[in-house]
This record gives structure tokens, C-alpha cells and sequence, in this order.
């Protein structure tokens, strides 16, 4: 299975082997001794069917800033079998409500600093996560299934009509700061009639850039492992979504106030705010 994975991305991303991309090294160490303190929790939730190390250079990133990282598989109800219906979303929110109670025994969290991340379909789960958990303070949406493109899928439209409906989201009310980065594919291969604005109805405070020529799949880590395992050119579009993630995180969690200047850094070079 692991080599069938590894392949799949290869061919994908049209670099590597399987056998070089299983050897990359991360940075991660087994049973590292932990360090003294207190340190924000980032909770971050997968895309659809995703698995909890999926963005793992990120979680790494973030590590080596001081932040503990708590990763959500989406994986849906017993057994397994992931849909997107509103039962198979709540699944994963419940998670991280669970996850999170039995964190409360480590001493080494901060529970008054909890920022909150997520991937596609887990940008949305974030979303209702926010609503549901006391001292989150900021939420990032890496290309969040919140804002839902309306087109031909109309069992896609149905379900998320469904939870657009539910009061798990229609009470969503988000005053914590929210950002958002898309892709701008040159090519959008599926007609859209409409895409659902998230912020509009439920946000405050929101910022949302666009990041050149990304696409969807840009947004996770193997995009970015692949090409580097087979020494490809790296990706930038990877690279400058996980500055702005990190920034605006240390913003928020940390009050670094770093975060426009990194941004400074990258609009109209990488990112466009939109």
C-alpha cells in the first residue's frame, strides 16, 4: 500500500520514484525529549480522506516555532467509508473535540492559544470546530470546502446544501481573525455556476489571498516531497502558502507582528490578496 501511495504522487506530480520518495528524510525525531513550557495548540484537520501526516512539513514548521500540532484524519463514520455528508464531517470535528479533552492532561499546552488549520474539506470542518471550542483564537483555510463551487456535481451540491442548512453552520459566527488562500489555476477544468461566500455570511475579520498559478493539490506537502525526493524543481506555490500559514499564525498565537511583512514579501511575486 505505501508503495502504490508513493507512485500514485510520483506520477502525479510527475517526479521521483516510489523507492527514492519512501526514502525521504524528515525532520521529525522519534521520542524527542520534550522541551520546558507552556506552547500554543494549532488543531489541524485533513482534507477529504485524508490522513494526519498529509501536510507534515508543515507541522514540522510550525514545531521549530514553538507550536505543539495536533493532526485529524478525515476518514468518516465506522468503518471507514468517507462521504460527504454532514454525519461523515461531524465525525471529524467530533474527533478533534475528543482529541483535544484528552490533550487537557498535558502540561505543556496552552489551552488559552489554540489556533485552528485545515485542508479542503477540512477547512470546513474547521470552520464548525471554531464554533464549538472555547479560546480559539484564528483560523487558516488552505482552499476550504466552506466556500463550495456550485457546478455539475449536483450530489456534491445536495450535500453541501445539507450541512449549509444544518445550525452546526448556520450558527457559525466567526469574530477571530480568518485566513484564506486559493489557488488560481490557468485552466479551470469544471463549468461553476456559483461559489457560496463563506465570509460574507459568517466571518468578521477575514483576509483571503490568491497564490499564482497554484493548484488544489498544492496545498498539502507531497506536492512539494515528491519534487523533492527526485530533485525536480521545488514548489513555490507550496512554499509561500506555508510562509503565510506559519505568519499568520505567529501573529496571532505569538504576536510576532511579522505577518505583513510577509506578505509585503510575497504579493504580486506569488500571492494576490483578493
Amino acid at each position: 500500500m505505501a508503495a502504490q501511495l508513493a507512485q500514485f504522487f510520483c506520477d502525479g506530480f510527475k517526479c521521483s520514484d516510489s523507492a527514492t520518495l519512501l526514502r525521504f528524510k524528515t525532520k521529525s525525531l522519534r521520542n524527542a525529549a520534550a522541551v520546558n513550557g507552556k506552547f500554543p495548540l494549532i488543531v489541524y484537520l485533513t482534507a477529504f480522506n485524508g490522513m494526519s501526516y498529509e501536510n507534515f512539513t508543515l507541522f514540522e514548521a510550525l514545531a521549530e516555532k514553538g507550536f505543539v500540532v495536533l493532526s485529524i484524519s478525515s476518514i468518516g463514520r465506522f468503518p471507514g467509508d468517507m462521504t460527504m455528508k454532514k454525519a461523515d464531517l461531524m465525525e471529524q470535528v467530533n474527533d478533534a473535540v475528543a482529541a483535544l479533552a484528552v490533550l487537557k492532561q498535558n502540561s505543556s499546552i496552552d489551552f488559552n492559544n489554540i489556533g485552528i488549520a485545515g485542508y479542503s474539506w477540512g477547512g470546513l470542518a474547521g470552520a464548525v470546530l471554531a464554533g464549538k471550542i472555547l479560546n480559539a483564537k484564528c483560523l487558516v483555510s488552505l482552499e476550504g470546502s466552506e466556500f463550495h463551487h456550485y457546478g455539475n456535481a449536483k450530489s456534491e451540491n445536495a450535500d453541501f446544501d445539507a450541512i449549509r442548512n444544518s445550525k452546526d453552520f448556520e450558527n457559525i459566527h466567526l469574530t477571530i481573525p480568518y485566513m484564506r488562500l486559493e489557488s488560481a489555476p490557468s485552466v479551470q477544468p469544471d463549468k461553476i455556476d456559483s461559489v457560496y461566500n463563506f465570509t460574507a455570511n459568517h466571518v468578521e475579520n477575514a483576509q483571503i489571498f490568491t497564490i499564482d498559478s497554484a493548484q488544489h493539490e498544492d496545498f498539502d506537502c507531497f506536492s512539494l516531497v515528491a519534487r523533492k525526493s527526485g530533485n525536480c524543481t521545488i514548489n513555490q506555490h507550496y512554499n509561500s502558502a506555508l510562509k503565510l500559514t506559519v505568519g499568520f499564525l505567529e501573529d496571532h498565537l505569538k504576536n510576532k507582528n511579522n505577518f505583513a511583512n510577509i506578505v509585503g514579501q510575497e504579493i504580486n511575486k506569488t500571492i494576490k490578496k483578493k
